[in-house]
């Protein structure tokens, strides 16, 4: 599953729902955006506590913007997050995971993004 492998989770499959919000991946195979919501349980949600606490950097906040045609994310005040550049190397993102769980809602969004 694209989520545990990008974000290297530990989590049980069977724990987590994922819903897909928005899907542009069309016509040409391994290009576009997906935005997902994902709902885990609450051992799932410890391996979130690694990852960078909101605010977000820089390069994250550069990535959201350049994808906002497409999709937007709720406002998270409180939260940790995670960008996972796939194709590392090259001036600018073209294959890119994101992630952010929000602590208050208990809920994560990844963002996928292939060019």
């Amino acid at each position: 599953m694209q989520f545990m492998r990008d974000f290297n989770l530990d989590i049980d499959k069977d724990n987590i729902k994922i819903e897909e919000l928005f899907n542009n991946y069309e016509g040409v195979p391994y290009e576009g955006i997906a935005l997902y919501k994902i709902t885990l349980d609450n051992d799932a949600k410890q391996d979130f506590l690694k990852w960078s606490i909101l605010p977000l950097s820089e390069n994250a906040e550069l990535f959201l913007t350049s994808i906002s045609d497409y999709v937007e994310l709720p406002e998270i005040a409180d939260g940790y997050w995670m960008l996972v550049d796939r194709n590392p190397g090259t001036q600018k993102y073209t294959n890119v995971s994101f992630c952010i769980y929000d602590t208050a809602e208990e809920v994560a969004y990844m963002i996928t993004m292939d060019s």
